[in-house]
């Protein structure tokens, strides 16, 4: 199992998609969704998770938004023009990304206050170098997301 869910009256309330996802996903779905680039208005937890799933849903799927939360978060950290132009294109700008990501926190927080704990457990990953197997421990959510991923890329 990818996330552990500790339900609450408001957990039940929304989309399983919405609660497996991470904070970072919830911000990339958003984006994607009629969700407005108005800063930090306040919107219930249960309007903005209808927007991350409208997100989810134009992106393609959870395992697409999952990708394109990866993909983007590597954008973000090079300096090259090619990639600062991409992720401009992805997110439309800086206020558009800083929206989405004040949204997702705002979530967050709602379903931390409602008392719905999300856990992501992670299992060890070997990798072999150099100077041996190093083994590190990743989200068990990323490998699930990256073997959905590869069988649809061989799928098509």
């Amino acid at each position: 199992m990818s996330v552990i869910i500790t339900h609450t009256s408001l957990s039940r309330s929304l989309p399983a998609v919405v609660l497996r996802m991470r904070n970072s996903e919830w911000s990339v779905a958003l984006s994607a969704s009629d969700m407005p680039s108005t800063g930090l208005a306040h919107y219930s937890p249960e309007q903005l998770a209808e927007w991350v799933s409208q997100g989810v849903d134009r992106l393609g799927g959870e395992v697409e938004t999952w990708y394109l939360d990866r993909h983007t978060g590597r954008l973000f950290h090079d300096d090259s023009p090619e990639a600062r132009a991409e992720w401009k294109a992805f997110w439309g700008g800086r206020r558009r990304f800083d929206t989405a990501l004040g949204q997702a926190f705002s979530l967050m927080r709602a379903l931390d206050l409602a008392g719905v704990k999300r856990s992501f457990p992670t299992v060890p990953m070997p990798i072999d170098t150099e100077d041996g197997i190093i083994h590190f421990s990743v989200p068990e959510r990323d490998v699930e997301m990256a073997r959905r991923r590869a069988a649809l890329l061989a799928a098509a």
